[in-house]
């Protein structure tokens, strides 16, 4: 009896020192565990656990092994690093301890085995966990917690308490081992992540930011279909600012996944195909991890000859889908970045010649529905230059940055997320002033304005009297450009209106066509664009 307490106490200190020693990835850990085999080996042979007492025996052989995996197993006889098992070790050493669990079950059976199948499912457990510890494999920790678990009650039943309390310490350091392996695990030299982000959502940034984690560069592969409610530039533009350290790539989404004839194989194949072409030729190589939270994440990661990382596929860690928020987004807000938004944020856009009403108009839509407005920055840029309008030696720059400083401002007001955003003129106006000062339309200031998205349009009639200000250019003019603002609407593809009379009436208009827009009723004087 003092014999194998004896046994018990050095196979106790020696196995928690070797683990760990494991655990900090140190070689002694290898020679300490020979003596903590050599120990157990003698104690669980007097306590009839034949198949463990075998089972430390070979522990002995594989730490001689193992020893000399951790010095001399690397590239170039260098010390072995960390890595992750393959899908094809998997599920090879699955299939190892179901089948060796099996034979070893059946065989003491007919032995005097205190608890043949415990016995022959640890005894397995544990050679699969000490091969993959062998070879530094990340996985030897959950192969090794499981072992110990089971050792908790096989143990205490056979009333080997002390190498029973143990166990708990050794499953506190293999929680310890797990997390110190897996920090020390090579970085991927390219991660990618695939999908219509349609719109990019906070889930798809948990996935996104995985992949910064786990590699030293991500790659976005935005999918683009003709029918997207959000062109694919304008995602790509999305995430580019929410990922700056990403390299985002688009793709024409042409592999016929709706076929009901294709196989999900053969869409994934097709999909790694051409992602690695489309890798290897903006970056020069193809990703060696694929983070997704899709049922086909580890699928096309296989084909792509790739580690597969699942990203909270349940939705449990950021409960959206690109789906919910397309149909509600304003339900989604939380789970979505400023600038994706502002894509939401319905705009109406008050255009109209100069003292014509537009900002009065502005002002008073924006005071009925508690809203933000944005001001004109053509003015401001006027009083800036410190000369009389009619002194400005206009040049096509000033009229590019004055469309580019309406649209960023307007922008800006829109990534606040209001309900509705009221703009007072734009850069669709401002290619009309263009016109008016230079003579011609201006193909950049067009191009501007073209970029341009709004809900709806009210074009401010000149039938109110004109007030010069002392900016103004004069109320000659604004007939023409009342004109020209009517042709130019009608060749957007946004709805707009005309609104006249005096202040009220012009309000009383403007709330029914927005109403009528945004709402459920229908405004029956809004102008479409025939076609």
């Amino acid at each position: 009896m003092a014999a194998m307490m004896a046994l018990e106490i050095v196979g106790f200190v020696a196995g928690l020192a070797s683990v760990w020693l494991y655990t900090r990835q140190n070689t002694l850990a290898w020679p300490v565990g020979i003596v903590n085999s050599v120990a157990w080996a003698l104690l669980f042979w007097g306590s009839r656990l034949y198949l463990d007492a075998g089972l430390q025996l070979v522990f002995v052989a594989i730490g001689v092994w193992g020893w000399w995996r951790w010095l001399r197993g690397g590239p170039g006889d260098s010390e072995l690093p960390v890595r992750r098992a393959s899908t094809r070790e998997r599920v090879a050493l699955a299939a190892v301890a179901v089948t060796g669990t099996g034979v070893l079950w059946w065989a003491m059976r007919t032995q005097d085995d205190a608890m043949p199948f415990w016995d022959a499912a640890t005894t397995t457990g544990s050679l699969v966990a000490q091969y993959l510890l062998g070879r530094k494999v990340l996985g030897t920790w959950w192969w090794w917690i499981a072992v110990d678990v089971a050792y908790v009650g096989m143990y205490a039943v056979q009333h080997l308490y002390l190498t029973a309390a143990l166990q708990p310490l050794f499953i506190a350091l293999c929680v310890a081992g797990l997390r110190a392996w897996r920090a020390a695990l090579p970085r991927a030299g390219l991660a990618v992540v695939v999908g219509k982000f349609l719109p990019p959502h906070r889930g798809h940034k948990l996935v996104i930011d995985t992949a910064a984690a786990a590699a030293d560069r991500v790659v976005v592969v935005v999918c683009e279909r003709p029918d997207d409610t959000i062109p694919a530039r304008v995602r790509a533009a999305m995430l580019r600012e929410i990922h700056p350290a990403a390299t985002v790539l688009v793709t024409p989404d042409d592999v016929p996944d709706h076929d009901p004839g294709a196989r999900a194989h053969e869409i994934s194949r097709a999909w790694a195909e051409r992602v690695a072409a489309l890798c290897r030729a903006e970056l020069g190589a193809v990703p060696d991890v694929v983070c997704s939270s899709e049922e086909y994440g580890p699928r096309f990661a296989a084909y792509l000859g790739a580690r597969h990382v699942a990203v909270d596929p349940e939705r449990r860690r950021v409960p959206v889908s690109g789906t919910a928020v397309r149909a509600d987004p304003r339900a989604a807000w939380r789970h979505l970045e400023p600038c994706v938004r502002a894509w939401y944020v319905p705009r109406v856009c008050v255009v109209g010649a100069e003292s014509t009403g537009t900002t009065t108009l502005a002002q008073d839509l924006a005071a009925h529905y508690g809203v933000p407005w944005v001001p004109e920055y053509g003015r401001r840029f006027c009083e800036e230059q410190d000369v009389p309008v009619a002194d400005i030696e206009w040049r096509t720059e000033h009229f590019v940055t004055i469309a580019t400083t309406q649209q960023a401002h307007e922008d800006a007001a829109a990534r606040l997320g209001p309900p509705l955003l009221v703009c007072d003129t734009d850069a669709l106006a401002t290619s009309v002033w263009h016109e008016r000062y230079l003579g011609e339309t201006s193909p950049e200031v067009a191009r501007i304005a073209a970029g341009g998205r709004y809900a709806l349009y009210l074009l401010t009639g000149d039938d109110i009297p004109f007030v010069q200000d002392g900016t103004r250019d004069g109320e000659h003019l604004r007939a023409w450009m009342t004109q020209r603002f009517r042709e130019v609407l009608a060749d957007r593809p946004e709805p707009w209106l005309e609104v006249r009379g005096g202040r009220a009436e012009r309000l009383a208009a403007a709330v029914a066509a927005v109403d009528g827009v945004l709402g459920p009723a229908p405004a029956a004087e809004l102008t479409r664009p025939s076609g």
